[in-house]
């Protein structure tokens, strides 16, 4: 039985908002004003759906499974190629993702909120 994240009305309409025809800049960044929400959405879905296999903080403690890389490594890749990571989430690629469903604006908060994590600029 797959599991769908529901996200609720507020984020779709702030990422409907901020999306544009380019992946990449569908992707917020913190300093948009209005990113916050989105950027907060996608570390409640990591938090739900990913903190299992991936160290998902700057500050986490925790090991993630072996070859899950820590978010804060992936974010600078993420930022070069948001349109591969957004290709990448679409498709189940580890065995406790096959019973996960994450709809496309969550993929984004997600994304987003990993972009956030990148502290080089």
């Amino acid at each position: 039985m797959k599991q769908i994240l529901s996200i609720s009305t507020l984020a779709i309409t702030l990422m409907l908002g901020l999306a544009t025809s380019s992946s990449a800049q569908s992707l917020v960044s913190e300093d948009d004003s209005d990113a916050y929400p989105v950027i907060r959405m996608g570390e409640d879905i990591a938090t739900l759906w990913c903190d299992a296999c991936h160290i998902i903080g700057k500050n986490d403690d925790d090991e993630g499974f072996d070859g899950a890389p820590p978010f804060p490594s992936i974010a600078p890749l993420v930022r070069a190629n948001p349109d591969y990571y957004i290709g990448f989430l679409t498709r189940p690629h580890a065995r406790p993702m096959e019973a996960i469903t994450i709809s496309r604006d969550g993929i984004t908060a997600i994304l987003s909120y990993i972009v956030s994590l990148d502290t080089e600029d």
